[in-house]
């Protein structure tokens, strides 16, 4: 019974921890949001042809920052065009290494993954064909 129960602390601690990872960087980004728009609206305020719609306006981006996840990553964003950090188990080895690459038929992942709806790429990321 006590290692049924530490078992399920230990998991809502598991996802404790992803909710503040998600929390905290959402709080950040809507946290520099409201800032922007702060100074913004304040300079706004100041000019006659800015209506009141307008400003209003831009106070929706807070609700559609809050709605968007915020780890989405358009092509007009600065995020990504920022390098991504390559977890240690994925970094290419260093060049003139034997590299070994196994491929799986393709009738094999997409039987596996039938369930799911969804064809994984069996590969590993990084090695593909034509390289050395």
């Amino acid at each position: 019974m006590m290692g049924l129960l530490n078992t399920l602390i230990e998991g809502i601690n598991i996802c404790g921890e992803h909710f503040c990872a998600f929390a905290r960087t959402m709080f950040v980004q809507v946290a520099v949001l409201i800032a922007l728009l702060l100074v913004l609206d304040s300079v706004l305020r100041r000019r006659r042809w800015a209506s009141p719609c307008l400003r209003y306006g831009l106070w929706l981006l807070v609700l559609v920052k809050l709605v968007l996840p915020p780890s989405l990553a358009l092509p007009t964003g600065i995020g990504y065009w920022l390098p991504q950090e390559v977890p240690a188990n994925e970094v290419s080895p260093v060049a003139g290494a034997p590299r070994t690459v196994t491929s799986t038929p393709v009738s094999d992942t997409l039987i596996s993954n039938q369930g799911a709806g969804v064809a994984e790429n069996s590969a590993p990321s990084g090695q593909g064909i034509g390289r050395a």
